[in-house]
C-alpha cells in the first residue's frame, strides 16, 4: 500500500496554506473584486434590458411561406396573436391580449388602405402566403395614447401574423 497524504501540497492552488500566504490573500481579494464587478455589469445589463423600448417597427419572418406575395392594394387574410411587449419575458412577449386563432376569426382587409394599424401596412408587405412574421410594434404605429379595448394606452405590442390568403383587388369599374 502506498502512503499518500490526504492533504494537498503547499504549492497546490486549492490548498488552504496557499490562501493564508500574503500573496494568496491578494489573489483572493482580487478574485472577489472581479466577481463583484462582473455581478454589477450583469445587473446593469439586466436593468438596461428591462428598460428597453421599441422605437421603430421590427419585423422578422419566423416561417417563410411559399405562396403568393402580399403587396399594397391586395386583399389579404391573416391570423394573428398579440401580446404586450415585456423585455423580461421569453420572446419579449408579456400578457397575451388576443388571438384570432382562439375564435377562428381571421381578419381580411386591403393592404395599404389605412383600414388597420400602420404597423400592419408597413410590416406585412412582401410576406408569402403560409408564412409567419413577428412584429415588434411601438405605440405610435399601433394604438398610440388612446389604446383600444384590451390594449392599454402607449402600449408596445408583439404580433405573430400568419398570412393565409392574398387576392388581387378588383379593378375599379370603368366610367362610361
Amino acid at each position: 500500500m502506498s502512503s499518500q497524504s490526504s492533504q494537498s501540497s503547499p504549492s497546490s492552488p486549492l490548498s488552504l496554506s496557499c490562501l493564508l500566504r500574503p500573496a494568496g490573500w491578494r489573489g483572493l481579494v482580487l478574485l472577489l473584486a472581479l466577481a463583484a464587478a462582473v455581478a454589477a455589469c450583469s445587473s446593469r445589463a439586466a436593468d438596461q434590458q428591462a428598460q428597453m423600448i421599441v422605437r421603430s417597427l421590427l419585423a422578422s419572418d419566423t416561417t417563410v411561406g411559399s405562396g403568393p406575395v402580399a403587396d399594397d392594394g391586395n386583399i389579404i387574410t391573416i391570423d394573428y396573436t398579440v401580446w404586450l411587449y415585456d423585455s423580461t419575458k421569453p420572446g419579449r412577449k408579456g400578457r397575451r391580449l388576443y388571438s384570432t386563432l382562439d375564435h377562428h376569426t381571421p381578419v381580411t382587409f386591403t393592404l395599404g388602405s389605412g383600414q388597420v394599424i400602420p404597423a400592419w401596412n408597413e410590416g406585412i408587405p412582401d410576406m408569402h402566403v403560409g408564412g409567419t412574421r413577428e412584429l415588434y410594434v411601438p405605440a405610435f404605429l399601433a394604438y398610440g395614447s388612446r389604446g383600444s379595448g384590451v390594449i392599454p394606452p402607449n402600449a408596445t405590442l408583439v404580433y405573430d401574423i400568419t398570412l393565409r390568403d392574398v387576392k388581387k383587388a378588383p379593378a375599379p369599374a370603368k366610367k362610361p
